[in-house]
């Protein structure tokens, strides 16, 4: 069986950041939305960049209920791009607050020093906790935070109240993550989970792949299975996200792409079961 819905235990998402205006896509908002909903999905994730070019929060907001969808997260935090930290964080807290979304994905993208990391976050953190919500760390094995290990310290210094973990499939792989590290964490610990697939061999440009070259769950060849049992065996239940930032994708008709993401997502061989 795929996974128990009924039980409460595990939600479906997409994401708009498929068909954002970061990767150059134009496709409205509301319209991602309302096609995420008729597919099946039981949530969304909304970056700010889509909501900035579509009507803004309110408009968001008024999209996903009227969709009868959940929002998984709101993103993006990106530390060292040299952009106002603390504004867009509490631009982001107004999202979450607005969407009710529990985490708001938080990356390192250039090289910062441990002490004003732990501190800006820190303060990013306490921004997006007035509003309800709570940062969610993603390592990527091309950026200034490349493992597991090392987003697990970074949560645990900000504090895990405030922090948790974003894990996401293919960084899981391709930063080649000792499952001894996964399988170590609680529950409470991981706060979004993002499924995608890839080849099994690594491409030349990990960030190229991340960003133009995924695959959909169970037509690449990572061990989703492996993967998925080890999530499960921490206690963990939420929303799984997919994650298939592809340009395949984003070239394709959303009304047939999204159905066929979920179809991908809520497949039997994950290995959820």
């Amino acid at each position: 069986m795929a996974l128990t819905r009924e039980a409460g235990e595990y939600l479906y998402g997409f994401h708009t950041i498929h068909f954002s205006p970061l990767f150059g896509a134009s496709v409205p908002l509301r319209d991602v939305i309302r096609l995420s909903a008729e597919a099946g999905f039981d949530a969304i994730g909304i970056d700010l960049a889509s909501v900035r070019a579509d009507g803004g929060v309110d408009d968001a907001a008024a999209a996903i209920t009227n969709a009868g969808l959940r929002c998984s997260d709101v993103l993006a935090l990106l530390v060292g791009t040299g952009s106002d930290l603390a504004g867009t964080a509490r631009e982001l807290g107004q999202l979450a607050a607005a969407v009710d979304a529990p985490s708001c994905i938080a990356a390192v993208a250039e090289p910062v020093p441990w002490g004003a990391l732990v501190n800006s976050l820190s303060e990013c953190a306490k921004i997006v906790a007035d509003h309800g919500c709570r940062l969610a760390v993603e390592f990527t094995p091309y950026s200034a935070l490349t493992s597991l290990h090392a987003a697990t310290e970074l949560c645990a210094a900000i504090g895990w109240d405030r922090c948790g973990l974003a894990l996401d499939a293919l960084h899981f792989f391709r930063s080649n993550a000792p499952w001894a590290d996964l399988t170590a964490l609680k529950a409470e610990q991981i706060a979004v989970v993002q499924w995608t697939d890839a080849p099994w061999a690594a491409p030349h440009s990990l960030v190229d792949e991340s960003r133009h070259g995924r695959l959909l769950p169970s037509y690449g060849g990572l061990d989703l299975v492996g993967l998925a049992r080890a999530i499960r065996a921490t206690g963990w239940h939420g929303v799984v996200s997919a994650e298939i930032l592809s340009d395949q994708l984003r070239a394709s008709d959303p009304a047939t792409a999204i159905p066929a993401v979920y179809a991908a997502v809520t497949s039997d061989e994950p290995g959820w079961t």
